[in-house]
């Protein structure tokens, strides 16, 4: 195993409140309800993809596990967060993950066999090259499903190719695994907007356990640019949380998150003043003012579902004012550079 792939499996991210569920023709079937990628692919020194061998002592340790003779005949772990297909880019031997995820990298991957010629970005709604081929800095985003199709805001004219990386329904650890197994591998320095933990809130994660998730995703960013020795350093943002009625809201009694966000968001402030000086506040949208100083009050026509316990998501119009605040970001860490 080289180094890349050594440093691929530094995160695990295993949930053991998992549960044995029935499944034809598999005696015993591990299930949870949110997705943990593991390791799949990786690009050969001359670009192209390729297959990761899996660490023989983990394949062995699954046939242990469920007492298999060999690991190809292994029932795998199963993650979801959706009852949807399974996730080519984050399922190996090991693991099925089942998950919405939406990867300008897949993307890529799919069209790098055509000579480097231009291919059609669905972001972008046009024809380019290859965004990561060479070593330019990269523009990327990554989040679960709070900005998931801002590229098909009306008003999403970027400069330049945006990378998004998006899994509905992810956690920070699903984020942190889908920037091991892909921009990992890139020799490229990145910008990164990280717009996640939203997910994170309702569950019993509390907001040190989030602050230290983000912390650690963060330093897993950081390292990369000291691996590939980078003159100018991978720099990232960190979107606030959004006060989300789903999850605060005083109706909700003990079960309100409202100070669970604030804390967090509160972490993400002093962080990204101390990393760029930028930011990108989605904690003021759908609501009054800014509720990490002041009282909570929701503008409910701003969330997409319809009823408040269910508010989860922001209307198409909201997302539109911030696919602006979004390039314009982009914009302004770009001329920090120069």
């Amino acid at each position: 195993m080289n180094d890349r792939e050594r440093k691929s499996f530094n995160f695990q991210g295993l949930d053991l409140r998992s549960k044995i569920t029935s499944s034809p023709g598999l005696s015993k079937r591990f299930s949870s309800d949110f997705s943990t990628p593991s390791p799949k692919r990786s690009k050969n020194v001359h670009g192209t993809p390729e297959e990761q061998s899996f660490p023989k002592h983990l394949c062995q340790m699954s046939s242990q596990l469920f007492n298999s003779p060999s690991a190809p005949s292994t029932p795998r772990l199963v993650f979801k967060t959706k009852d949807c297909p399974e996730c080519s880019i984050c399922s190996n031997e090991l693991f099925e993950v089942r998950h919405p995820h939406f990867s300008s990298q897949n993307i890529e991957l799919k069209n790098s066999s055509k000579n480097g010629r231009p291919y059609f970005c669905t972001t972008c709604r046009r024809k380019h090259s290859s965004p990561s081929h060479g070593k330019d800095r990269l523009k990327v985003m990554m989040g679960s499903s709070t900005l998931h199709n801002i590229w098909q805001s009306r008003s999403f004219s970027p400069t330049s190719h945006i990378d998004f990386d998006c899994i509905v329904g992810g956690r920070i650890h699903d984020i942190h695994a889908a920037f091991i197994y892909q921009y990992n591998l890139l020799p490229n320095p990145m910008d990164v907007v990280l717009a996640c933990g939203v997910n994170n809130i309702p569950t019993e994660d509390s907001a040190e356990d989030i602050i230290t998730q983000f912390k650690s995703l963060v330093k897993t960013i950081k390292l990369h640019s000291e691996t590939e020795d980078h003159k100018f350093p991978n720099r990232v943002v960190i979107c606030s949380i959004l006060f989300a009625p789903k999850y605060a809201s005083s109706r909700l009694g003990r079960n309100d998150m409202t100070e669970k966000v604030r804390r967090v968001n509160e972490w993400i402030r002093k962080f990204n003043q101390e990393e760029t000086g930028d930011n990108l506040d989605l904690h003021t949208y759908g609501v009054q003012g800014d509720p990490n100083q002041d009282p909570l009050v929701h503008r409910l026509d701003e969330w997409k579902e319809n009823e408040p316990s269910r508010k989860l998501h922001l209307q198409p119009f909201v997302k539109d004012k911030i696919a602006v605040d979004l390039i314009r970001l982009f914009d302004r860490l770009d001329k920090k550079r120069k």
